[in-house]
């Protein structure tokens, strides 16, 4: 397994969020952009899959959720599991 900051890929995570879902994203030529459907919810479990530093304080991290949906997500919407 390669290791990424503090996730790595093929880590399990869970979310950690207040409220019932957070849009994820994808990273196209540089910048975010909310994906069209894909959504992340209170309680998925999920797998890394990738993950893109983006300062010393904020890590985007690509899962894979048990429902079938893949995008980035801030590092603070998830816990390791």
């Amino acid at each position: 397994m390669k290791f990424i900051e503090r996730f790595y890929v093929g880590q399990r995570v869970v979310t950690d969020f207040t409220g019932p879902a957070h849009p994820m994203y994808d990273i196209e030529e540089g910048q975010f952009r909310l994906t069209e459907d894909n959504v992340i919810r209170k309680n998925f479990v999920s797998v890394v899959i990738d993950s893109f530093v983006e300062n010393k304080n904020l890590q985007w991290v690509k899962i894979l959720t048990s429902h079938g949906s893949t995008g980035y997500a801030p590092s603070i919407w998830v816990k390791s599991v």
